[in-house]
């Protein structure tokens, strides 16, 4: 992750897929917590050595290797056998809901890695039932305004957002499942 990426992590703060751990010296035991609650939503990232507000108060660096844990174990010298062709799963695209995580959904198009990573942040970092335009993409994402009109576009291409009409052009909200393309502010 890039320095400026992280600033911006830090100036939005602790979201629904961010979480801020102090652990001076150890990992403590809400880190877990965290954690857990991450795996059982849409994911997130945990940063260690940041406080509530942001802060970077940093780890004690003697014991930072004990805090990553071990290298991952190795699962053998052969690799999993894995089926030439793709499944096919229709010509509809996948729609949020349905008891669908929203990593289901991206997991079942191609998207580039900055892609993928930029939809997740602003799903965790928006409600479903937040309207946004380009301005809060940029804020969210740290994106200029060429690329956040891009990410809007392919999220648009592939179902992911709702437009919404009656509060301006260009708002937004990601989509519940069972929805039109098109939905009126209320």
């Amino acid at each position: 992750m890039d320095t400026d990426k992280f600033k911006s992590i830090l100036e939005i703060g602790e979201t629904s897929s961010i979480e801020f751990k102090r652990c001076g010296n150890e990992v403590e035991h809400d880190v877990f917590e965290s954690i857990c609650a991450f795996l059982n939503r849409f994911g997130g990232d945990v940063f260690l050595g940041v406080c509530d507000d942001g802060t970077v108060c940093g780890v004690n660096s003697q014991n930072a290797a004990a805090m990553i844990g071990p290298e991952k174990p190795s699962i053998g010298p052969e690799k999993p056998s894995i089926a030439s062709e793709k499944p096919s799963i229709g010509p509809e695209k996948p729609s949020i809901g349905e008891g669908r995580s929203i990593q289901d959904v991206l997991s079942g198009l191609k998207l580039s890695r900055p892609t993928h990573d930029n939809i997740l942040l602003l799903y965790g970092t928006l409600s479903d039932v937040e309207v946004f335009g380009r301005s809060r993409v940029m804020a969210v994402t740290n994106l200029t305004n060429g690329p956040a009109g891009d990410l809007i576009n392919t999220m648009l291409k592939n179902q992911l957002l709702i437009t919404v009409v009656g509060q301006g052009k260009g708002k937004y909200r990601f989509r519940k499942f069972g929805e039109e393309a098109t939905t009126h502010a209320h």
